[in-house]
């Protein structure tokens, strides 16, 4: 099972990175970057939302997202300006 999840994940980081390729490709970088982050937040919002206002249902249907650490938000910062450079330097 672990082989066969292994093998999906390195196609989809595969896919992943084919689909950032392209999506520079001709275009400038930030924007890209912004529209792409963007849709991923637009994505988990209702996520969220159900974590923020009804945290038993989210709890409940395996979904709820727990409020951060200032630390931990310090650390997806971190991640964001790793991410933001590798964008900008592939």
């Amino acid at each position: 099972m672990w082989m066969t999840l292994t093998c999906i994940s390195a196609l989809l980081l595969g896919c992943y990175d084919i689909s950032k390729k392209k999506a520079v490709d001709g275009n400038a970088v930030l924007p890209t970057l912004f529209f792409s982050t963007l849709a991923a937040a637009l994505a988990i919002a209702p996520i969220l939302l159900l974590s923020a206002l009804d945290p038993a249902r989210a709890y409940a249907w395996h979904l709820a997202v727990p409020p951060q650490t200032p630390a931990a938000h310090l650390l997806i910062l971190l991640k964001s300006i790793l991410v933001g450079c590798s964008w900008m330097l592939s």
